[in-house]
């Protein structure tokens, strides 16, 4: 019996083990479910569900499944398996179906003027819930890049070292600073010495800073085979607009309601989350490129990012 036991110890530790060098390694995928709404629209949840992949790709480090790209690779049978997917066994079983190291489900709620969020990350192989976290955002579409940013960062925060990206592990470099002043050149009259250090740090200090999304005063939602019939488009390109803020910076440039997004800064675009990919990587004053579909001819304009107003301003 304590042969038994020592062995299964043994085992659990060697495969926790292999799993952290593999996390540690950059191998293994996290696949995110489709996400579980109630009460909340579906054009809501599936720009929810874009703003939430972006946001798990920029700030973790390992490669990540989307929502929709997971929906390709399931079976019909298996998609509405996914829809009410909440347990390990369940959780597992797609996981292995997705390739995937890591699951993570996601439901949304609405209540009182809000989305509340609630995730459950689940290791596939130890089938074990590693992570839960819960926090509500606003119900706006507008905000949703932002937010899901925000909320998927404390996430990040549970979950295990090696899985975290960005600017928090770029700052753990900061302590470099120090190895200059390890230099015998303090006794020397060289003052030139001194400067060059400062000098380096500080581009290193900018890049740790996160840049603050620009707002573009716009909403927009995957074009489906009806619309994309419509515009005479082919299946598969651009995004329709769904929503343009009146006083926003998209209005300002000419972008209407029903517009189609072709490309972004001169790329293709096929969902939200490419638009998202682009204006999220930029601050209020910078510029974003658009080519539209209107009335059956391309059109180009140029939309100036603002900071996000107030939401008693946005309407």
């Amino acid at each position: 019996m304590r042969f038994h036991s020592l062995h299964a110890f043994v085992m659990a530790a060697a495969l926790t083990l292999a799993s952290n060098l593999a996390l540690a390694q950059g191998a293994g995928k996290l696949a995110i479910l489709p996400v579980q709404g109630n009460d909340v629209p579906k054009a809501k949840i599936e720009v929810l569900s874009d703003a939430l992949a972006g946001a798990f790709t920029d700030l973790l480090a390992i490669n990540v499944l989307g929502a929709a790209e997971g929906r390709e690779m399931l079976t019909p049978p298996q998609q509405k398996i996914a829809q009410a997917c909440d347990n390990l066994a369940c959780f597992s079983r797609l996981g292995k179906e997705l390739q995937a190291t890591l699951v993570v489900s996601v439901k949304a709620t609405a209540a009182n003027g809000k989305v509340l969020l609630s995730f459950k990350v689940a290791d596939v192989e130890k089938q074990e819930i590693i992570a839960r976290h819960q926090e509500p955002i606003g119900d706006d579409i507008l905000t949703y890049a932002d937010d899901c940013r925000a909320v998927v960062g404390q996430l990040r925060n549970k979950l295990p070292e090696a899985l975290r990206a960005g600017p928090a592990i770029a700052a753990k470099a900061e302590p470099k600073k120090a190895e200059p002043a390890k230099v015998e050149a303090k006794p020397e009259p060289k003052p030139e010495a001194k400067p060059e250090p400062k000098s380096e740090a500080k581009p290193a200090e900018a890049k740790a800073a996160p840049v603050k999304p620009g707002w573009m005063g716009m909403s927009y939602q995957p074009m489906d085979a009806e619309a994309s019939k419509s515009a005479g488009l082919e299946k598969g390109k651009g995004v329709l607009v769904s929503r343009v803020a009146p006083a926003g910076p998209a209005a300002a440039a000419g972008v209407s309601v029903g517009n189609v997004v072709l490309k972004v800064d001169g790329q293709f675009v096929a969902a939200p989350a490419d638009v998202l990919g682009v204006v999220s990587k930029k601050g209020a004053g910078s510029t974003v490129d658009l080519t539209l579909w209107v009335s059956g001819q391309e059109k180009s304009v140029t939309v100036t990012l603002k900071d996000a107003p107030a939401k008693s301003d946005k309407k």
